[in-house]
């Protein structure tokens, strides 16, 4: 079978008795071509050249080549793909596409292709593709490919909607990374729905309760505060259904904060006694490094007093010599932060620091 345009040789040829001293002639569906023409070229094959060929010895005799078909064929045309059964489809059910495409020859092999993926679904070289148990990951644009000896051809993309109720819902925080006090934060519920999420909800936990939020698709905070960090999740809602996010966890970085000292088992302490002073604070990273300075009591000689880290600070007997006012420094890779003054006194006696 040949395609129209393609270019064709034909020509007769014997041996034998057949062949002693005779000329040879070329016809087509019992006409003769020309009257010792038995090489023929068509440099472009069409209608009118198809037909069923046989060469015959000039003058006629009572014998001739067998026959041979010249048929004029095309490669696929008007391909095109269906849907079965017509109408809504729903995750679940199934669903029956159809590749059908003019072709001669017949089409030999058939490719199917989703969304205009380079690679061909796998298994898929049959007129139809079953899809059973339809899920929202099957919806999209599929078209498919025939091919005969004399071509190809692809069929325009169908649209497969498939309704479903909410997937994938999850709650998305931007920016990314780190997210410092006072940065613009936006929490966006994001779900895949078909028809698409009608309602939205948002709750917060806090601790062993569960407080809502607010009822749209967007949460914001102008201005975020060490306050508003904490775990967070959203439910989206369509007519099919609904779906409830994971836990998202809004962590808001700040120096410290609300930096204390607490002196034990008291500010005033007798002479000879333990004393502990531990430094608190608030931070997100938490504190790394802890400072300690000491500021004599007024009218006291002022005395050289080593750098002290650490969150706490131990006199093992305190004397005299240790009364005086104490703050601390907390910091973190965001910032620092000093505690208020703490004055210690030491009621009689002797000590010394540990």
């Amino acid at each position: 079978m040949f395609a129209l345009g393609d270019t064709v040789f034909l020509g007769c040829q014997a041996s034998g008795c057949a062949a002693s001293g005779r000329s040879l002639a070329l016809y087509r569906n019992g006409l003769n071509l020309g009257s010792y023409e038995k090489w023929m070229i068509v440099n472009r094959f069409e209608q009118q050249n198809a037909g069923t060929y046989t060469c015959r010895p000039i003058p006629p005799q009572n014998v001739q080549s067998p026959p041979l078909t010249l048929a004029m064929g095309h490669g696929p045309r008007t391909t095109v793909v269906t849907v079965s059964p017509v109408g809504e489809l729903s995750a679940g059910g199934s669903a029956t596409l159809s590749c059908s495409s003019d072709a001669a020859p017949p089409v030999e092999s058939f490719a199917w292709f989703k969304d205009m993926e380079s690679h061909s679904i796998p298994a898929s070289y049959r007129p139809q593709l079953h899809l059973i148990g339809l899920t929202f990951k099957d919806e999209g644009q599929y078209f498919c490919v025939a091919r005969n000896s004399l071509g190809t051809d692809r069929s325009q993309p169908m649209l497969l909607n498939i309704t479903y109720s909410p997937q994938n819902t999850r709650v998305v925080v931007s920016p990314r990374g780190d997210i410092r006090e006072g940065y613009h934060v936006n929490l966006s519920c994001v779900s895949q729905a078909n028809p698409p999420v009608n309602r939205f909800a948002w709750h917060r936990i806090l601790g062993d309760k569960v407080w809502a939020k607010g009822m749209h698709q967007n949460m914001s905070f102008p201005s975020v505060r060490s306050h508003s960090a904490g775990q967070y999740y959203c439910t989206t809602w369509n007519r099919l259904g609904h779906q409830t996010s994971p836990v998202a966890t809004l962590s808001v970085l700040y120096p410290p904060k609300n930096t204390s000292v607490l002196a034990r088992p008291s500010s005033v302490v007798d002479a000879g006694r333990p004393l502990t002073l531990t430094c608190s604070s608030q931070a997100n990273p938490v504190v790394d490094n802890f400072t300690w300075h000491r500021l004599p009591l007024d009218g006291a000689p002022r005395r050289v007093w080593g750098a002290r880290t650490g969150p706490s600070y131990t006199f093992s007997e305190v004397g005299p010599g240790e009364s005086g006012q104490y703050y601390c420094e907390a910091r973190n890779r965001i910032g620092t932060h000093s505690s208020p003054v703490i004055t210690v006194r030491v009621r009689g006696g002797f000590g010394s620091a540990a």
